[in-house]
């Protein structure tokens, strides 16, 4: 599957329904007729590359992985953030 990623501030969010000010607080992730966001997008995401094991376990937790997201996301400046994705991205520079 192949994935485009659109930086909501340059999108034409109309296209698709959204407003910038929904893109700001989550990822939004658009695939055929079906839209997901937050923690749903993420775990979509990971299906998607293959890792259906970590996709599952958020898809699982429910609110949990639905509060982790919204953690994750308002702290997206945050040391402990940027560590995790760039452990998850696989890169340290």
């Amino acid at each position: 599957m192949q994935v485009t990623a659109l930086p909501f501030q340059s999108a034409d969010l109309g296209t698709y329904g959204l407003t910038r000010e929904q893109c700001s607080e989550q990822v939004y992730v658009i695939c055929d007729e079906e839209s997901y966001a937050g923690a749903a997008a993420v775990s979509f995401l990971l299906r998607a590359r293959g890792n259906t094991l970590l996709s599952g376990l958020i898809t699982l937790s429910g609110g949990v992985g639905r509060y982790g997201y919204r953690w994750v996301a308002s702290k997206r400046d945050s040391f402990v953030v940027k560590i995790l994705s760039r452990t998850l991205q696989g890169r340290w520079r």
